[in-house]
């Protein structure tokens, strides 16, 4: 399987799998998760952002969902960048950008 391929196959998984948690809201610059039951869980409120979106548009998403946030009383505000991201936001002073990362062994080594 292609790396590509590959990074597809888990972005189904992640959407699958958060889909058993949460309310997904489609938008044109990525996904909106949400969960009415739990509203302090912070995995399971979050924007994830679309691949291959520009800076401008990344930061005008975290700006606008910074804003509805905030209008909801909520104590956070979650976004999830783009894998391919490797550019620069200014989206404030306040903004904490942590960049996640991921582990990846061969199948067999897991039995």
């Amino acid at each position: 399987m292609e790396q590509q391929e590959v990074k597809r196959a888990i972005a189904a998984c992640e959407k699958a799998y958060q889909a058993c948690f949460c309310t997904g809201e489609e938008l044109d610059c990525g996904i909106r998760w949400r969960d009415d039951a739990l509203p302090d869980m912070y995995d399971h409120h979050f924007l994830r952002l679309n691949e291959g979106m520009s800076d401008a548009a990344m930061e005008q998403a975290i700006r606008r969902e910074t804003a509805l946030r905030k209008a909801q009383g909520a104590g956070f505000c979650k976004v999830t960048l783009p894998d391919d991201w490797a550019g620069t936001l200014g989206v404030g002073q306040d903004a904490e950008i942590a960049k996640l990362g991921c582990y990846a062994m061969p199948a067999e080594k897991l039995a």
